[in-house]
């Protein structure tokens, strides 16, 4: 239930994670991808119920340990799922340190490197796997 929630409700009960507003602009039915226009660009993630349709308000849950710090080098052409943000909040948590970051009107919780460099404004580049990506009915 923790990896794979269906609902909005379950997926803040069961610890945190970052909910993005959006609209389901594009729906694989035979993969379960699907494509949300959201504040801070298209997301590609999963529908787990599979019964979304297109134009469905929505909100795309991402939990913090599933953002990751990408280097430009590693990014490529096509940045699915590549977020350019603006790191507000750091605290070291021993193995990992817990940051916020600011994309635009959006907010993120994230979980970066202990080595990462802390420097509140600095731009950070994350990237989420489309597997991390679930696609839920907004209520």
């Amino acid at each position: 239930m923790y990896r794979y929630p269906r609902h909005v409700f379950t997926a803040q009960f069961l610890g945190t994670t970052n909910l993005i507003a959006g609209t389901l602009a594009d729906v694989d039915a035979t993969s379960g991808r699907v494509g949300v226009t959201t504040p801070v660009g298209v997301i590609i993630g999963t529908d787990p119920s599979r019964t979304l349709a297109a134009g469905a308000k929505v909100r795309v849950s991402i939990r913090p340990e599933d953002l990751s710090a990408q280097v430009a080098a590693d990014i490529g052409a096509a940045p699915v799922n590549t977020f350019e943000c603006t790191l507000t909040f750091a605290i070291f948590a021993g193995v990992a340190v817990e940051a916020e970051l600011r994309c635009g009107e959006v907010k993120l919780q994230c979980l970066l490197n202990r080595e990462a460099d802390l420097t509140p404004g600095r731009t950070i580049t994350v990237r989420a796997k489309a597997d991390a990506c679930l696609v839920l009915p907004e209520e």
